[in-house]
């Protein structure tokens, strides 16, 4: 806030400077320059040698007699030109003893390049004024030190009293008298915390300052806007001069903040992704076999999974697509949705993600077999649209889910999660669907258990080896008509269709294919082949990739 000399907290103005006793004992004119009241000095020097100014570093209040200023107009503009470009913030002359008026060339270029220029109408001397306002600036150096310690104390106060971001974003707000919003990396608001204005003026008034940031103002409406770390994205925090002026006490405080905030943050990601992966290193040595029944039921007991009810329902995640962010960071926000939904059921549940796997896996206590299909549904549906909330993306289904049958005991648990595992690997290359039923038996989910075997992977090869081998040649692919033969039951009609060709073209490529392959696309035999050849060759050439990236 404002001080009663007019300087602006910490921070010691030029306006500040000049109410000092010490300076006003030199009767301080301004003469050119008083709309530069508030520049900020950061030292005093003084000196009357022509070239003082490549002895200044900027920020300095330059003192000085006038002897270095020289007699012609010429030297006087050069004078000024070079204190200007040392970004000095002004210059006091004392009149008197060298000169009695401010010779006009001076006064002239000093104006057209702002540097403010204080005639002192009365002989002071210059250490008085050195030692004043170097002592204001140390002592008002001190007290931005002593305020930050108190407000770095009173965080941490909150912070071990458990308390969490808003709660340090209200104290932040009555520390500064003004509101303060918590946005994150796509600009959104997290949180906001009035302190006198309402809502809507806040978010004016943080609509506009974003706007002056994105043209490269920072800071142009009276606003201090400070990145948050928040993993790879990050966030921004922003005090907003709605209510009352901001100062640089105000600025600590939110140093302060954002470092404190940055650290709760921190904090419970890696509370949840430690969480995380500990169950989910859990129940991947579940549905690997790895472990006992009985060890089995007493980790998960620890973990916070009581089995009180007869049943246990397994489910799996697996990413279809590069989601654009960290695979963690999806499905911590996915498994917090998922959380929230079972614990308002009353379902007691472990979900836990594979980083080197790329999915997620869910066990939850159930209490009747009918009770499947419906969990499973809204499960699915609380998991797309909590991808569609942290991503914003459109209808297509970023994650496929799958369920498991309800199994009574831990003994067929493991393979039951296993079983869900690998149908929601192997169903991101089918048509994306809510949920699929892991329970079935199904050919993807084989293709993908032996996606890695030498006899599978030889097979796939010699069956489209000339295919591949022609297409890898030609610019026209012949490929991508294979495979949407196959999609379509070999209907011709509907192939072309789909491929937006005539049905004449259409047969040529077939004949092609045809030819290549040695082979009768009418015979059932050659249909069956191709399509396990291709269907196969999916879940190994187009997996996506399970870093964490």
């Amino acid at each position: 806030m404002s001080q009663p000399d007019g300087s602006t907290g910490a921070v010691m103005t030029l306006r500040a400077a000049l109410a000092l006793p010490a300076v006003r004992q030199g009767h301080p004119e301004v003469v050119v320059g008083a709309e530069g009241l508030e520049r900020t000095i950061r030292w005093v020097a003084s000196g009357d040698v022509p070239w003082i100014a490549r002895d200044l570093k900027g920020g300095e209040l330059l003192l000085t007699t006038g002897l270095g200023i020289g007699q012609r107009a010429a030297e006087q503009r050069r004078y000024v030109e070079e204190l200007s470009q040392r970004n000095v913030t002004a210059v006091a002359i004392e009149l008197g003893a060298v000169m009695s008026e401010l010779p006009h060339a001076l006064i002239e270029r000093a104006e057209q390049l702002g540097l403010p220029v204080i005639a002192l109408r009365r002989s002071v001397r210059f250490v008085e004024i050195t030692e004043a306002i170097h002592g204001e600036i140390v002592n008002r150096q001190y007290a931005l030190l002593s305020r930050g310690e108190t407000i770095h104390q009173r965080f941490t106060e909150l912070v071990l009293g458990g308390q969490g971001i808003p709660d340090i974003m209200a104290a932040l707000a009555a520390m500064i008298s003004n509101p303060v919003v918590l946005e994150n990396a796509h600009g959104e608001v997290l949180h906001h915390v009035a302190h006198g204005a309402g809502i809507e003026e806040i978010l004016d008034a943080w609509e506009a300052e974003r706007h002056q940031r994105a043209r490269g103002h920072e800071g142009a409406i009276n606003a201090f806007s400070l990145p948050v770390p928040m993993g790879d994205a990050g966030g921004r925090l922003t005090a907003l001069a709605v209510d009352s002026p901001l100062d640089e006490y105000d600025r600590v405080a939110v140093e302060r903040a954002v470092g404190v905030i940055a650290l709760a943050l921190l904090r419970s990601r890696q509370e949840e992704e430690l969480t995380m992966r500990g169950r989910g290193e859990f129940l991947g040595q579940l549905a690997s076999g790895a472990l006992e029944p009985a060890d089995a039921r007493h980790r998960a007991e620890t973990l916070g999974l009581v089995q009180r009810q007869p049943l246990l329902l397994p489910l799996a995640l697996a990413i279809t697509r590069r989601p654009g962010i960290p695979h963690e960071a999806l499905w911590a926000g996915v498994a917090r949705h998922l959380r929230q939904e079972l614990e308002g059921l009353g379902l007691p549940a472990l979900l836990g993600n594979r980083p080197n796997k790329g999915d997620l896996l869910i066990l939850v206590a159930l209490s009747h077999p009918n009770d499947r299909a419906w969990l499973a549904q809204r499960l699915a549906e609380v998991t797309h649209t909590a991808v569609q909330h942290t991503l914003g993306t459109g209808p297509d289904p970023l994650i496929a889910v799958a369920a498991a049958d309800a199994v009574p005991s831990w003994d067929t648990a493991g393979q039951a999660l296993q079983d869900a595992a690998d149908t929601a690997h192997a169903a991101r290359h089918r048509t994306p669907q809510a949920w699929h039923d892991a329970s079935a038996a199904d050919v993807d989910r084989l293709l993908w258990v032996l996606r890695d075997h030498p006899e599978l992977q030889r097979f796939t090869e010699r069956r489209l080896a000339p295919v591949l081998e022609h297409d890898a040649r030609r610019k026209n692919k012949l490929l991508p008509t294979l495979q949407t033969l196959c999609e379509h039951g070999w209907h011709k009609a509907e192939t072309a269709r789909a491929l937006h060709l005539q049905r004449q073209a259409l047969y040529h490529r077939a004949e092609r294919i045809e030819r290549l392959l040695d082979a009768d696309l009418t015979n059932p035999s050659t249909r069956l082949s191709l399509e396990l050849a291709l269907r196969a060759r999916q879940h190994t050439a187009s997996e996506p990739p399970t870093d964490n990236r």
